[in-house]
C-alpha cells in the first residue's frame, strides 16, 4: 500500500501544488487548511507522515505537534515541519517536541521529496529493527555483543557511546538537539551537564577514526548521522 501523507497548509496554491507533487510520486494525500480540521482528520484516518506548516489558523502547527506527540496513538506518525521561520530557536523547539525533520520556505521540489523519502525510510527501519547485527555503509554494530566497528577495526566504545551510535544508526538522517540526546540517555541523572553530549560524541568520533565523519554537527542545532548518499 502507498504511504499516506497529510498536508496542513493554509496557503491554497502551495497546498494544492504539494498535493499534486506528492500524488505524482504515488503517495496517498489528504490536505487540510487549518490545525483543527487536521487534528480531526488525523483521528479519522491513519497517516504515515504529516507535512505541517508552522503558521496555520485555529490551531498552530507547533500546538498540533505537541498534541500528537503527547498521544501514544500517533507514535508511528512521522512529522516534517514546513516553515518560513529561520530562527534557530523555532527549529530547536520543533525538534525537541518531536518533529522528525524541517524544511524552510521557499524550497525546491527535489529537496522536499528527498526529505519525505528519507523520513519515511527511517520509520520503516524502526518497524523492522530487532536483528542483532546492524550495518550502515562500512560501519557494523552487533547489539548482542555490544561491539561495533568498520572494515578496518573494531571501535573501543564505552556502553554509553555504543548506545548513542545505535540510536544514530536507527535514526540516520534525523537531526537531534543536545537536549533530546541528553533526555534520551541521561533522563534519570538530573545533574548531568548538557556538555556531556558533546564530550561523548567527540570521543566516539575519535575512536571511530575516519568513520566518525558520518556523525555530523549541525551548528547551533545538534547532531545527526548523515544519509549514506551524502558525502562524508
Amino acid at each position: 500500500m502507498n504511504e499516506r501523507i497529510a498536508i496542513v497548509e493554509d496557503e491554497d496554491d502551495l497546498r494544492e501544488s504539494l498535493k499534486i507533487l506528492l500524488e505524482r510520486e504515488d503517495y496517498y494525500v489528504k490536505d487540510f487548511k487549518d490545525g483543527t480540521d487536521a487534528l480531526v482528520g488525523i483521528k479519522e484516518e491513519v497517516f504515515d507522515l504529516l507535512l505541517l506548516d508552522w503558521m496555520i489558523p485555529k490551531l498552530s502547527g507547533i500546538e498540533l505537534l505537541r498534541i500528537l506527540r503527547n498521544d501514544s496513538n500517533y507514535n508511528s506518525l512521522a512529522v516534517i515541519m514546513v516553515t518560513a521561520k529561520t530562527m534557530e530557536i523555532n527549529i530547536v523547539n520543533a525538534l525537541n517536541l518531536g518533529a522528525d525533520d524541517y524544511i524552510i520556505k521557499p524550497f525546491r521540489r527535489e529537496e522536499l521529496l528527498a526529505r519525505v523519502k528519507a523520513v519515511l525510510r527511517r520509520y520503516k527501519l524502526k518497524e523492522t529493527k530487532g536483528t542483532p547485527l546492524l550495518k550502515y555503509g562500512e560501519i557494523w554494530a552487533d547489539t548482542s555483543k555490544h561491539k561495533a566497528g568498520d572494515l578496518e577495526k573494531t571501535f573501543n566504545l564505552t556502553p554509553m557511546e555504543f548506545k548513542i551510535l545505535i540510536y544514530f544508526i536507527e535514526n540516520a538522517g534525523k537531526l537531534f538537539t543536545r537536549e533530546q540526546i541528553l533526555s534520551q540517555f541521561w533522563e534519570e541523572e538530573k545533574d548531568v551537564d548538557i556538555r556531556a553530549v558533546d564530550v561523548h560524541i567527540a570521543r566516539m568520533r575519535e575512536k571511530m577514526g575516519s568513520s566518525g565523519k558520518v556523525i555530523e554537527t549541525v551548528r547551533g542545532l545538534g547532531y545527526r548521522m548523515k544519509e549514506l548518499n551524502e558525502p562524508f
